[in-house]
């Protein structure tokens, strides 16, 4: 029997790795679940609260072993049963389909949501062979990738930019779920004298790499932002097979620059869909 729990503080270690301080600490609502007969940790859900009235999921995990055994079910339900007490309108997803989103979108489904078919995102992906990058003026040693930063590091340029009074939206949204990214393909661009300029955030599924935001600063942001993409590129070609970058068409400052090192070769390979859970209160 699957178990749902809320993560706090206190047991958020039976939840590691997948649990970060960080995520614990900006996710407005965190749910584990736990095989009650091993008594084993095997998923965990984190949801934010949008507006007064609405919770979104912005990630499920549930441990590959543990997949189609009800896992999934029972966090989804725990947060509906959140959801109910307090008295929250709905409940949003919003993602990529692919075939590791597929598989969230067919439970949120099983569980009650609505696909909302009014307002598909057009998806587009890029071949990373297609992709003809020139030299960056940026060093290559002012592109870090999530892997070489610490928590101190993300801490002090989340800082760096509220002190300098850039940290809008999309920088809220980035730092905010920054456990949630792939750490190998998520980048960030420093000058020389260590301040940040950008940073690049990313997840994979397989062969393919979501880009999932972009922000660039500084007084030459377009180089910066080719100079990020040109770190991703560099690395998916070194580390994949036959690597793929995509994109959703609301995102239109990567679509450009995919499309200008590309020759404009990007193909429409899916839609970022949005499903709905409504509360009955």
């Amino acid at each position: 029997m699957m178990v749902g729990t809320l993560i706090t503080e206190e047991n958020a270690d039976s939840f590691m790795p997948a649990v970060g301080d960080y995520a614990l600490i900006n996710s407005d609502v965190f749910i584990g679940v736990a095989d009650d007969e091993t008594d084993t940790a095997c998923g965990v859900l984190a949801a934010e609260a949008v507006g007064d009235h609405t919770l979104a999921i912005r990630w499920i995990l549930v441990e590959e072993s543990m997949r189609r055994k009800g896992a999934g079910t029972e966090l989804v339900s725990f947060l509906q049963g959140i959801c109910r007490e307090i008295e929250a309108n709905a409940i949003v997803y919003s993602g990529i389909e692919s075939a590791e989103k597929d598989d969230i979108k067919g439970l949120l489904l099983s569980c009650g949501f609505i696909e909302d078919e009014d307002s598909p995102v057009p998806v587009y992906s890029y071949k990373v062979s297609d992709m003809q990058m020139i030299e960056s003026k940026l060093l290559k040693d002012q592109i870090l990738s999530f892997e070489d930063l610490s928590v101190k590091d993300v801490t002090d340029m989340e800082e760096a930019w509220k002190d300098a009074g850039e940290f809008d939206a999309k920088l809220s949204e980035i730092f905010r779920n920054r456990e949630f990214y792939d750490k190998q393909y998520s980048f960030a661009a420093y000058d020389e004298k260590g301040t940040p300029l950008g940073i690049l955030v990313c997840s994979v599924d397989g062969e393919t790499i979501f880009v999932e935001d972009i922000y660039v600063g500084g007084k030459q942001p377009d180089r910066t932002g080719y100079a990020l993409i040109k770190s991703l590129v560099e690395k998916a070609a070194g580390s994949k097979k036959d690597p793929v970058i995509s994109v959703s068409y609301d995102n239109r400052e990567m679509l450009f620059i995919l499309d200008q090192v590309t020759g404009g070769k990007g193909e429409q390979t899916g839609e970022a869909t949005l499903l709905t859970y409504f509360t009955d209160i």
